[in-house]
């Protein structure tokens, strides 16, 4: 088996892994008493072993995103890995005993089709090294996410959700934009492995504070909207992301869907 046969499966592992994670982390939240400000929260969070549970496959996802990113585009990883909303909606219908509406299995059914077409359009593709320019924007936009988030500590779920996705989406194009193919020591000593850190404790705590102020559908669904359009604008028009010759169109229809089915 290839390694970009490896990535496929890698990302679709991910995307079933998120799913359950999000599910875990969502009855750790709301179980969790809320507290003012984010440290404080984080910190009752943290505490229950379910959340903890979820963290742990969580961090598994992520390490196997990662290694999808080395051989697949950002908006096919991407695609593929927002495809968990539609496992969190599932299990959230069994583990919760949520309503499970026609909408529900609409977007279902929407994300199995957009999987076909963006699986479809996209080829094989390294990471390409950035423009300095490139990499300084995603190492300076880590730290200013992380104030952002700090600023709204106590805001509403679905603002706390598009900081989420906007941390979530930055780890990924940093990543993107990172080789780990060189060493672990040669890697932790990259700004933009540092980057592809920080982006990733906004998206968790941001994630958090969206699943204790509403519901684990709609808060990840927002969280999965916003990280879909940043992280594939931003590699298609500036990592130089690409879908096969003559397949672009496919590549759009398949990424829309994706979005409308969040």
């Amino acid at each position: 088996m290839d390694t970009v046969t490896l990535s496929w499966f890698a990302a679709a592992a991910a995307a079933l892994l998120y799913g359950v994670g999000a599910v875990l982390q969502g009855i750790g939240a709301r179980t969790a008493r809320p507290a003012p400000g984010v440290h404080a929260t984080f910190r009752l969070i943290v505490r229950q072993p379910k959340y903890l549970a979820g963290l742990s496959v969580d961090v598994l996802a992520w390490m196997l995103t990662i290694a999808a990113l080395q051989r697949i585009p950002v908006f096919a990883v991407q695609t593929i890995v927002a495809s968990s909303l539609a496992v969190t909606v599932i299990l959230a219908h069994f583990v919760h005993g949520a309503t499970l509406r026609r909408a529900d299995l609409a977007a279902t059914v929407g994300t199995v089709i957009s999987l076909v077409l963006v699986g479809a359009a996209a080829g094989s593709e390294p990471p390409r090294t950035p423009s300095p320019a490139v990499a300084v924007a995603l190492i300076v936009g880590a730290p200013a996410v992380a104030v952002i988030s700090l600023f709204a500590s106590s805001a509403s779920s679905r603002v706390s959700s598009t900081i989420a996705g906007t941390g979530f989406a930055g780890s990924m194009l940093a990543a993107r934009a990172t080789h780990f193919g060189d060493g672990v020591l040669t890697s932790v000593g990259k700004p933009l492995s540092w980057a592809v850190i920080v982006y990733g404790l906004v998206g968790l705590v941001s994630y958090a504070r969206a699943l204790q102020a509403g519901d684990v559908g709609s808060a990840t669904a927002s969280t999965w909207a916003t990280e879909i359009v940043i992280a594939s604008l931003v590699g298609r028009t500036i990592l130089g992301d690409h879908a096969r010759q003559g397949w672009q169109w496919v590549a759009t229809a398949g990424l829309a869907l994706a979005l409308l089915s969040t």
